[in-house]
């Protein structure tokens, strides 16, 4: 049996009590004041502790030595045997007479022969504590009963706080499925891993997509976007909240948020899956605006809804009225239509105006063909071509009729030209009654742009095509139109067909159609007193060209003629390129100068640039152009690169000698004569080389182009070229000549 040694405390002189081990352990519960104490070394022997002993624990042969040693009387014997006769030796101290204030309970010595010695229902092979009837098992081996023991399994956890109170590796079952946490893959029972569980001791909970903490099922924004997730189309997804096409692609990274098939980027409504178009950018789609191009017709009144510039077509040919030359669709255009508006061609057609017309309207006879020369066999002056307002024309046989002229009267084609044409055939025009063509009433006649050899008395009656040439008289600087029609009789078994028109430098081809005449209108810019206007067919002989109702206008000066013909002469083509805006003059006139003959100036003093610059003579500072001695420059006007020759009438000319040290003409003598080219002049005797004035040394020279000496304006004079030669006397001190600036023409 092993005994513990007890120093009693609670009397003043300490005292040595020995127990037994389950006695102790009562017997320290009762007296507080007890405390299990270490004998000296001399005094008892070194033995190691027990399991959870705080002192030594003494074997038989020792116990019974201390036994003796303190009372000597004791009997011999076993342990066992001293022991019994020690009557409540586990209460009474050494070496006392009297009890303890506060009594053990009393605890039997364990019997060999009793199977539970403390009859606590326990065998005493299975009773931790086979003396003390209050404890029978000792789960964590700390020599404290299970029913005393506040933490039986010893894992730091109190029991009743201890889900497992008899397993050390578990304390908390969170779940309460009876699988401690440490052991629990999923200790919330939510049915998601720890390992994959934001909260994993919260069975609410397990994710946390923003990671703020609080777990989605709570979260009201879980991806912590600008959106709550009862508005949130992608609530887990911080990137994307919107989807107003429904189609699982959110609008951030959706190229077509509304899905209606056009990009945002080309969608006028890129949140509206009903609308993407806004013609007339009102704010309004076009699907439900109700005028959608803002032309003030509403779209079912609006022929063209998407044009803000057109909203009629009369003759519905899908070009809106606006820009229809031929509205009505008569084939008359509609600057020839007294009736624009009104499909009446039998009415219209053989009208024309203008101050050279031709509508084949006093060719008419009776017969439905009828063929005319014009009364040219030849080809005339150009003043014949218009009389009386009629547009006459010089009919030409093209490459067919020559080949088959050449063939018929056995002829070399390389020999057979246009004039001999005209000495064996001359080429005649064949006319039409509209009416054989269903374009006109019976006595409107039609020109048809062929002719055959039987006009001549050939016995050949195949269409042949024909080339039109006549010359209208104009004004140089005037803009005038052609205006005629023209229809091209189709046949698709045919080769292509078109008619060429020229008048002056403009020229247009037109094609084969079948709405009937069409209107042609050409514009130029006269340069010449006659403008050629030429018309041929093309193409197959086969296939029918008509054509009526020819005019040509005088549109007068167009806006900026005085301007264009004040820098350039009619006939140039600086003013043709002036007139059609094709230049810029803003500029206006900028001198050409150049040395003539040989120069022996160089350096700054040659340089043109000082010429025009307009500053009084500074001693040491060249700011002018020396001409040499006997040197020349001459001087041509170029606007925008084009040669120019402005009006000089109510010009001022002015030039300046430039001279340092304020010298004169007596101390340092430099002169140069200048002279101006006129050209156009009304009074001829004008033209030519005008010597204007002499210019000498420190002079500033100006000349007002009003009259010149013998009283005459100079209207109608043009500048062609300014000339300037050094005249300084051979015996001058100066070895460059005259210098000068200030070269300037300016209005008066």
């Amino acid at each position: 049996m092993d005994l513990r040694v007890v120093l009693d405390c609670s009397t003043e002189d300490e005292t040595l009590s020995i127990v037994s081990e389950s006695t102790y352990i009562r017997y320290k519960k009762v007296h507080e004041n007890s405390e299990v104490v270490d004998f000296p070394v001399t005094e008892l022997p070194s033995v190691p502790p027990a399991d959870n002993s705080d002192v030594p624990i003494l074997n038989d042969e020792e116990i019974i030595e201390i036994l003796n040693e303190e009372y000597p009387d004791l009997p011999d014997g076993t342990l066992d045997d001293i022991i019994d006769d020690i009557t409540e030796l586990d209460l009474l101290p050494l070496g006392t007479d009297e009890a303890p204030v506060e009594e053990e309970p009393v605890i039997t010595p364990q019997d060999p022969k009793d199977k539970d010695s403390d009859n606590d229902g326990v065998p005493d092979y299975l009773d931790a504590f086979p003396l003390d009837p209050t404890e029978t098992e000792d789960y964590d081996q700390d020599n404290i009963g299970n029913n005393a023991d506040p933490d039986d399994d010893n894992d730091g956890v109190s029991d009743t706080l201890d889900a497992f109170p008899f397993d050390k590796s578990e304390s908390v079952d969170t779940d309460g499925d009876n699988i401690g946490n440490n052991f629990d893959s999923d200790d919330d029972g939510d049915l998601v891993n720890d390992s994959r569980d934001a909260f994993p001791l919260d069975p609410t909970e397990w994710v946390d997509t923003d990671g703020d903490g609080i777990g989605n099922n709570k979260d009201d924004n879980d991806d912590n976007d600008p959106a709550l997730d009862i508005f949130d189309a992608f609530p887990l997804d911080p990137s994307e909240w919107l989807d107003n096409d429904n189609d699982g692609i959110g609008n951030n990274s959706d190229a077509d948020i509304d899905g209606d098939h056009y990009t945002n980027t080309l969608d006028a409504f890129p949140l509206d899956g009903s609308e993407w178009n806004d013609t007339d950018n009102d704010g309004i789609g076009d699907n439900s605006d109700s005028d959608i191009d803002n032309d003030d017709y509403v779209n079912n009144s609006d022929a063209f809804p998407f044009d803000p510039t057109e909203w009629a077509d009369t003759d519905g040919d899908g070009i809106g009225d606006n820009s229809d030359p031929d509205i009505d669709g008569d084939g008359l255009a509609n600057d020839v239509d007294p009736e624009p508006y009104i499909a009446n061609t039998a009415n219209d057609i053989d009208s024309a105006e203008g101050f050279a017309t031709q509508t084949f309207s006093d060719f008419y006879n009776g017969d439905n063909f009828v063929y005319t020369h014009y009364g040219f066999t030849q080809t005339p002056a150009n003043s014949d071509y218009v009389s009386e307002n009629q547009v006459r024309f010089k009919v030409s046989w093209q490459e067919d009729g020559l080949a088959l002229l050449a063939e018929l009267l056995g002829y070399d084609p390389i020999d057979m030209d246009s004039d001999l044409a005209d000495l064996l055939c001359p080429a005649q025009h064949k006319l039409a009654k509209a009416s054989v063509f269903s374009l006109g009433g019976n006595e409107n006649m039609l020109g048809m742009m062929e002719g055959n050899l039987s006009a001549c008395g050939l016995d050949d009656t195949s269409p042949l095509t024909i080339h039109l040439q006549t010359m209208i008289p104009t004004v140089s600087g005037n803009r005038y139109q052609v205006v005629l029609l023209y229809a091209i009789q189709a046949n698709n078994t045919e080769e292509a067909k078109s008619l060429t028109v020229k008048f002056g430098d403009s020229t247009n081809v037109y094609q084969s159609n079948t709405q009937g005449f069409e209107s042609i209108s050409l514009e130029i810019l006269a340069d010449a007193t006659f403008t050629p206007l030429s018309i041929a067919s093309n193409g197959s002989s086969a296939k029918h060209i008509l054509i009526d109702n020819i005019a040509v206008s005088d549109l007068g000066q167009s806006n900026d003629f005085d301007t264009c013909y004040s820098l350039f002469s009619a006939s140039s083509e600086g003013f043709t390129k002036c007139m059609n805006d094709e230049i810029s003059i803003s500029q206006g006139c900028t001198f050409d100068m150049s040395y003539s003959g040989n120069s022996t100036v160089t350096g700054e003093r040659s340089n043109f640039d000082n010429l025009f610059t307009q500053e009084p003579a500074n001693t040491g500072v060249v700011n002018f152009l020396s001409l040499g001695l006997k040197g020349k420059i001459d001087g041509h006007c170029k606007v925008a690169g084009y040669d120019a020759h402005f009006l000089i009438q109510d010009k001022r000319f002015t030039l300046n000698e430039i001279s340092w040290n304020d010298e004169t003409y007596e101390s340092y003598p430099e002169e140069a004569q200048i002279s101006i080219h006129l050209s156009e002049c009304d009074n001829r005797n004008q033209n030519g080389n005008s010597h204007i004035a002499v210019i000498k040394t420190g002079e500033s020279y100006s000349y007002d182009f009003t009259q010149d000496d013998s009283g005459s304006s100079y209207e109608g004079c043009r500048v062609d070229t300014v000339t300037i030669q050094d005249k300084t006397s051979k015996s001058s001190a100066s070895e460059d000549g005259a210098d000068l600036n200030s070269f300037h023409f300016s209005d008066l």
